[in-house]
């Protein structure tokens, strides 16, 4: 089993040391502690449970950060965002073509009540 300092861990994950120092409270089994000579606690994550935990990671030998994985994984998620957006600007168009429809017909209702109310009668004033 391949163990990471916090600092290892956030260049394998890409999550802030504040999330990994969170996660470290879990007492998991794929989190160890050694005390340093100085009596601070030094925290050490498996490779294996940060991929468990957060779904990806750079599992080569050395735990190096992988720029191009990373730079893979940033153009998966603007292509999905730029097929959602595709998507809602094909909803608005398509709400835009009802909403014309909707004041089409809502003239049209009004032209038709127009004609088939009577017109008021005018008052008609005489001065003798």
């Amino acid at each position: 089993m391949n163990w990471l300092t916090i600092k290892e861990a956030v260049n394998f994950t890409g999550k802030s040391e504040s999330t990994l120092r969170k996660l470290s409270k879990k007492r998991h089994k794929g989190v160890k502690f050694e005390t340093l000579p100085t009596g601070h606690k030094k925290i050490l994550f498996s490779e294996d449970f940060l991929i468990i935990e957060f779904g990806s990671g750079n599992s080569s030998s050395n735990s190096s950060f992988n720029s191009s994985a990373n730079s893979s994984q940033e153009n998966s998620a603007f292509e999905l965002l730029r097929e959602q957006l595709s998507v809602k600007d094909k909803q608005i168009e398509f709400l835009n073509e009802r909403l014309k429809e909707a004041h089409i017909l809502t003239a049209n209702l009004e032209n038709k009540l127009n004609l088939a109310l009577p017109e008021p009668k005018k008052k008609r004033f005489l001065f003798w």
